[in-house]
């Protein structure tokens, strides 16, 4: 039998079962279209999950804090487990201060390429520019260059220098002014690009007296916006 006899009797075989051939033809495309669309969805959930997680920059930062030495009733973190019908606080075992040798220790450690110590100022600080004020959240870093801990200028620098500060893009927008009337205007951010501010730091003695510092500083960088602790910060 030759192929063309083959393909008419296949042909008229078809013809008696329409109904069958098209819902099977039917069949074969929806189960061949969802396959299509579940490996393209599959696909693209992963792609789409990969560059989440290699744009959080935590994945390839630690924080480590000091848990304050012994406890002795004075000041330091609590340690929260959970017990029988609530929790409890214990102490740490082990007692470790973040120490310049105690950096060393971290810098050491195999796939560590960088240990960066930070700190936030304990007290009360203030920022002033004109008539113009703030509550000021101060950040100490022992880097020069704030892109060390990726992140992206705005404007201006991010490296630092002794009197100068680089400040989140959100810092601008909590100033106000003091002696706004009521139904005035409030005024609007100022731009702090290259101007010198004054940083009023304030902190008590055991009698409960206030201690005042003021610290001219200027404002060399404004940080992009980042959408976590940076925006607010002062470093």
């Amino acid at each position: 039998m030759r192929f063309f006899d083959l393909f008419t009797l296949i042909l008229e075989n078809l013809g008696r079962r329409k109904a069958r051939v098209a819902l099977t033809a039917i069949g074969v495309v929806i189960g061949t279209s969802a396959v299509v669309v579940l490996v393209s969805l599959a696909i693209g959930l992963q792609i789409s999950a990969n560059e989440r997680l290699f744009g959080i920059g935590d994945l390839t930062q630690i924080y480590v804090d000091p848990n304050y030495g012994d406890y002795g009733g004075g000041p330091g973190p609590v340690f929260v487990e959970a017990v029988a019908g609530g929790s409890g606080s214990v102490a740490p075992p082990n007692q470790i201060l973040i120490t310049d040798q105690s950096l060393k220790d971290l810098a050491a450690i195999p796939g560590v390429r960088t240990v960066i110590p930070r700190d936030w100022m304990q007290g009360e600080a203030m920022l002033f520019y004109n008539r113009l004020e703030t509550y000021a959240g101060i950040i100490g870093v022992g880097i020069r260059d704030l892109a060390e801990i990726d992140l992206e200028a705005q404007s201006g620098t991010l490296t630092l220098e002794r009197g100068t500060a680089v400040i989140g893009t959100m810092v601008p927008m909590n100033f106000y002014d003091p002696r706004l009337r009521p139904g005035q205007e409030p005024p609007q951010p100022p731009d702090l690009l290259d101007q010198q501010v004054k940083l009023t730091l304030m902190k008590w003695d055991n009698e409960g007296n206030q201690i005042r510092k003021n610290v001219q500083i200027r404002v060399v960088g404004i940080i992009a916006e980042s959408k976590g602790e940076a925006d607010w910060s002062i470093y």
